[in-house]
């Protein structure tokens, strides 16, 4: 398999490229964890991040395009999105095996009140979810027959529950680099592209 061998989770080969799966209803802060992630890695040198956001790109079709666009450039990517199907997660699966990348999935699991109340507050959203209109699309996102809460048995890397607390995505980040110390990512880079 193009996504190298997995020996206990560990992967023998190791990927240049990742995958991190968000998960979680609207207000859960998938786009706070989303961006502090990426931060987080570039400050600790891997520049090779992007987050790709559904609510910006507002289709399905283009966030997957535009995932396997940087994928396909070497860029690793979070994916920004609510994720609550399970045949929306493995989209994700399907393209990590496709471009050779480890699918990561971090479960964004705060209560739907939680949730709705943060979008209550929110003045701005880039998804234009704001107000009252919030709690009724984190309604309709509870009672979807084909919301499915994700589990470790689906096939991702590891699969983590987080919040997006500061300390939490520092939590995150290091038990990432723990999984992909960056020295190895780099030297796995450097011999896909022949150095």
């Amino acid at each position: 398999s193009s996504r190298g061998v997995l020996v206990a989770h560990a992967f023998l080969v190791m990927p240049d490229k990742k995958i991190v799966v968000l998960c979680g209803f609207t207000g859960s802060g998938k786009s706070t964890f989303a961006q502090a992630f990426v931060e987080a890695m570039k400050a600790k040198g891997d520049e090779s991040w992007e987050r790709v956001a559904q609510d910006v790109l507002k289709t399905k079709k283009k966030t997957e395009d535009t995932a396997r666009s940087l994928l396909a450039n070497g860029t690793s990517v979070v994916i920004d999105r609510t994720s609550l199907s399970l045949a929306l997660r493995k989209v994700w699966l399907a393209i990590g095996e496709e471009y050779g990348a480890a699918v990561e999935l971090v479960h964004l699991n705060s209560d739907r009140d939680t949730c709705a109340a943060r979008c209550k507050l929110r003045l701005t959203h880039e998804g234009g979810v704001t107000g009252a209109g919030g709690g009724r699309i984190i309604g309709m996102q509870f009672n979807s027959k084909d919301r499915v809460d994700p589990t470790a048995k689906e096939g991702f890397a590891h699969f983590r529950t987080s919040d997006a607390s500061p300390a939490s995505i520092n939590k995150y980040v290091e038990e990432f680099l723990g999984w992909y110390p960056l020295e190895a990512a780099q030297s796995a880079k450097r011999v896909r592209l022949g150095d």
